[in-house]
């Protein structure tokens, strides 16, 4: 799960079939998991290397699911292309993970590639990894760079026997996939969603210059989420209208709901964006007032003090001549002036409901 949210590229001049991984995830052994279901029953095996992979086609009524998990073994991932017979320049796709979320009918396989979102409770974070999906006539192939939690959500309902992947073919396992992923937005968005609401309170209450760069981080991921869920739109609505052999009419149905899901998806974020853009406002509003109030204290002590600072200037003249020099109540009649002139404009500051 990569959380330096950026696109990465292949260095110019590599070969053609030179499958190099453009990703920062730590270099881990490619892991092959390969599940064969049916109406009957399950079976699973696992390899490291990729060098006993069954082939395909299966029997008749079995779906083959086979999950690359890392991006960092070229030679076990060109094996299970070629189960496909997928073509290298789609084999570069996979390994390449700055790519933009998209649909490919190459008429003997459709492949594809998300984004799949996770949220980070310790550094309050988003996180994302590619997957590729490789569909053919029985079997589905998934590449993708690290765990992907909602991949294990429908293995687990698979090998129990829940739902309906199992009477399925194929295309319902993408389906089921790619429906597990874009329930995880909803995961991610809420928990953004969280964030968002404290750090609203915050600025509120008791805004620092440090919430500025967290205003920042949030636009930033919640503007990448925007960037991978606009073009995925896009590609579930040409799953749900796409006429193939490889998507029969009823699966197609499922897509429409799922497409559904993607456009609640997109409303949340916009909502999102708009809240997060208009929190710099409300920090900029937020230290104004308290700059204001500040000002006004100032500003109402300096207006007090001003009527006394005047009879002391007065008195504080160095004339021969001045009669309330020589009386024996001229300073208590001065500080009582001084006393009668601020208590009055204090008496009105309360009264124009200045204070």
């Amino acid at each position: 799960m990569r959380h330096r949210l950026k696109t990465m590229t292949r260095q110019a001049g590599k070969p053609l079939d030179a499958l190099e991984y453009t990703g920062d995830a730590p270099a881990v052994a490619t892991t092959i998991a390969t599940m064969v279901y049916g109406p009957q029953g399950v079976a699973m095996t696992g390899t490291d290397s990729g060098e006993t992979l069954p082939s395909l086609p299966v029997k008749d009524g079995e779906k083959m699911w086979i999950d690359v998990a890392g991006l960092h073994q070229p030679e076990a991932i060109r094996r299970v292309g070629g189960l496909f017979g997928v073509h290298p320049l789609i084999l570069e796709d996979v390994v390449q993970v700055g790519q933009r979320p998209k649909l490919e009918d190459m008429e003997d396989y459709l492949f594809l590639v998300t984004k799949a979102w996770q949220y980070d409770p310790q550094a309050k974070t988003l996180g994302e990894s590619q997957i590729s999906f490789v569909l053919g006539r029985q079997a589905l192939a998934t590449f993708r760079e690290g765990d992907v939690p909602a991949f294990d959500a429908v293995r687990a309902r698979i090998a129990a026997g829940r739902g309906r992947v199992r009477g399925m073919g194929a295309d319902y396992l993408l389906y089921a996939l790619l429906d597990a992923v874009v329930d995880e937005h909803f995961v991610c968005l809420e928990k953004v969603g969280e964030d968002i609401e404290d750090l609203g309170d915050k600025l509120l209450a008791n805004p620092e210059p440090a919430d500025l760069e967290v205003i920042h981080k949030l636009k930033r991921e919640t503007i990448y989420l925007r960037k991978s869920i606009w073009p995925l739109r896009e590609v579930i609505s040409r799953l749900a209208e796409r006429e193939s052999e490889l998507l029969s009419p009823q699966t197609r149905l499922y897509y429409r709901d799922l497409y559904e899901h993607v456009i609640q998806v997109m409303d949340t974020v916009e909502g999102l964006l708009d809240i997060v853009g208009g929190m710099v406002d409300i920090y900029l509003s937020t230290i104004s007032f308290r700059l204001n109030a500040i000002m006004k204290v100032l500003t109402l002590i300096s207006t007090l003090f001003m009527p006394m600072t005047f009879v002391a200037g007065v008195y504080g003249m160095n004339f021969e001549f001045m009669p309330e020099l020589k009386w024996p109540l001229g300073y208590p009649m001065a500080i009582g002036i001084m006393l009668c002139m601020s208590g009055g404009l204090f008496g009105l500051f309360k009264w124009k409901k200045w204070i």
